[in-house]
Order: structure tokens, then C-alpha cells, then sequence
């Protein structure tokens, strides 16, 4: 309850502007639409708060999209990963050949990067200011990493990315950061 109140007198500061709440009926809906159960931090966020929000004030850019942003049947679909994963695309080098690079990266062959869009809300998306650098942080809300947070990091430039678990973060504690401008 204490990082709740604390969620709140950050959005009294008057620098975010909040989409309207969703109705309970409506999360509910949407739960049996796509056979999932949202976690209840994000319930109570988006019922009681806003569902999703406009922090540009904060950081340029930054929002929190609202539920229905993503709305589609791969939410129903197990998110597949429970450990980090690199990959590159075909449009540039091939990483392998730069030896910085010591971890194991996938060229994608068993498909895992369509699968690993499944399973998760999207909470929003940032480009890194001046930089082929964008990061996506999901809220995964079915399979065994059900309520964890992971990023999406992908560098344009080399085709390369990853999929990772921002450490222990539960929803709240990424919108306290996101809030206050902390990077995530």
C-alpha cells in the first residue's frame, strides 16, 4: 500500500497527464477474451489510476500505453522465455563475426522471435535520444514468468537485440521508476 501512495503523489506533481481509468467490467472482459488474469498491482493501476499515461514532461516521450493497446490473441499464447536472449537480424553483420561478442545469439532459427511476442502487454516503447537504440518494456501476463517485467533492447544499427527480466521489478516498482524518469 506505501509504494501505492507513493505512486500517487508522483502523479499529484502535476507532470503527468493520465488516459482515463478502465472500467472493471472492461479488464475483466478483456481477461476472458484472451484467457489470461492480469496481475492485480496493473488492475488496481488502471482501474483506480489511469489506464496508461502521458509523461512527456518527465522524459520526452515517455508514456505508459493503455490496455487495449495490446489487444490480440498472442496474449493468450504462452510468453516462451525464462532466461535472457540475444538475437541479430539478416539486414546486418552478422555479430559472430565482431569478437566483443562472447554470449550465445540466435539467428532466430526455431522462430522464438514471433513466439516470444506472445504472452505479454506492451507498457511502452523509447528511442534512445540521437541513437539506433530502442528499448520496450512488457509486462508478461501468461506463462511461468507471469507478473515479471522484461525489456526488449535492439540496436538498429547492428541488428542486434535482446529479451531480458528487469531483475526482480514487480509492475509497480517499473512505474515508480518510469515515473520519477529513471531509466529502466
Amino acid at each position: 500500500m506505501k509504494q501505492q501512495e507513493e505512486i500517487i503523489k508522483l502523479l499529484q506533481k502535476g507532470r503527468v497527464r493520465l488516459n482515463p481509468t478502465a472500467a472493471l467490467d472492461a479488464v475483466r472482459q478483456f481477461e476472458r477474451q484472451y484467457h489470461i488474469t492480469l496481475p492485480r498491482e496493473y488492475i488496481w493501476f488502471i482501474t483506480t489510476v489511469g489506464n496508461g499515461y502521458d509523461a512527456s514532461k518527465v522524459v520526452p516521450g515517455r508514456l505508459m500505453y493503455p490496455l487495449e493497446y495490446s489487444g490480440s490473441n498472442r496474449i493468450g499464447q504462452r510468453f516462451p522465455l525464462d532466461a535472457p536472449w540475444f538475437f541479430h537480424t539478416d539486414q546486418c553483420r552478422h555479430p559472430e563475426a565482431e569478437p566483443q561478442y562472447q554470449y550465445n545469439i540466435s539467428a532466430d532459427p526455431d522462430g522464438l522471435r514471433e513466439r516470444v511476442q506472445c504472452g505479454c502487454l506492451t507498457l511502452t516503447v523509447e528511442k534512445k535520444r540521437n541513437l539506433p537504440l530502442e528499448q520496450t518494456v512488457f509486462l508478461v501476463v501468461n506463462g511461468a514468468a507471469r507478473e515479471q517485467i522484461w525489456t526488449l533492447n535492439y540496436n538498429s544499427c547492428r541488428g542486434l537485440g535482446s529479451y531480458d527480466r528487469l531483475g526482480t521489478a514487480t509492475f509497480l516498482d517499473w512505474l515508480e521508476g518510469h515515473l520519477t524518469g529513471f531509466q529502466t
